[in-house]
């Protein structure tokens, strides 16, 4: 494969990783605010205990809740842009754009982890998908480096 070549492909997956990680952030945001309990339902009485107990920082429990939620969905978007930064690499900035990839990587990793041990399997099979995206796009970056680099 050339090099250009190789460089196009590397390009394309991190595009479609970023795709994936946009469709996870914009899909989170909208379930999370749905996802409020309701009044009868099971939840409800936990959901009024958190908004009674006061929490450090001059919050309550369920702020602290729903502030995670919101930021969460936040941290989605940022990594999604930095996929598709890394993704808009050149040739003079590919090793940076490596580095970022694998760091973005690893932080997708660590939170699969995380939504595994404490969250239901939806969010972990987009983390599962973007981060397979992710290596598949670092190794056809590395390849496109060797291609360019002959």
């Amino acid at each position: 494969m050339t090099g250009e070549r190789s460089l196009r492909r590397a390009k394309l997956i991190l595009r479609v990783a970023a795709s994936v990680a946009t469709l996870q952030a914009a899909a989170h945001l909208p379930l999370f605010l749905r996802s409020q309990p309701k009044p009868g339902s099971a939840a409800w009485p936990l959901a009024q205990a958190m908004r009674m107990q006061a929490a450090p920082g001059h919050t309550t429990y369920w702020g602290m809740y729903f502030g995670y939620g919101l930021l969460a969905a936040l941290t989605a978007f940022f990594i999604a842009a930095l996929i598709w930064l890394a993704a808009s690499f050149d040739v003079g900035s590919r090793r940076l754009a490596q580095r970022l990839v694998v760091l973005v990587l690893l932080a997708v990793l660590v939170h699969s982890v995380l939504i595994a041990r404490y969250f239901f399997v939806l969010p972990l099979l987009f983390d599962i998908v973007v981060a397979a995206l992710l290596a598949i796009g670092a190794a056809a970056m590395l390849n496109a480096a060797r291609s360019v680099d002959k």
